[in-house]
């Protein structure tokens, strides 16, 4: 099964001149772990990389009351 909290996790960091000169196979990284990306920028301002099957995934729990409840309850 799934594991909704995996994904709230970013395991991988870059800076965004990485990011540039690795696009392709940080992308199909990102896509194929199933794994975000945190892309930092120099003045220290990031942005994540997401699949867009993970995306909608995210979507979907953060639209549903017990998923999120599933979430918040301690481990």
């Amino acid at each position: 099964m799934y594991n909704i909290k995996d994904m709230l996790i970013i395991s991988a960091n870059a800076s965004v001149n990485k990011f540039m000169d690795n696009l392709k196979s940080l992308v199909e990284q990102v896509i194929s772990k199933h794994e975000p990306l945190k892309v930092t920028r120099r003045a220290g301002e990031a942005f994540v990389i997401v699949s867009a099957e993970d995306w909608g995934k995210a979507l979907h729990v953060l639209q549903n009351r017990d998923l999120m409840q599933q979430i918040a309850a301690p481990s």
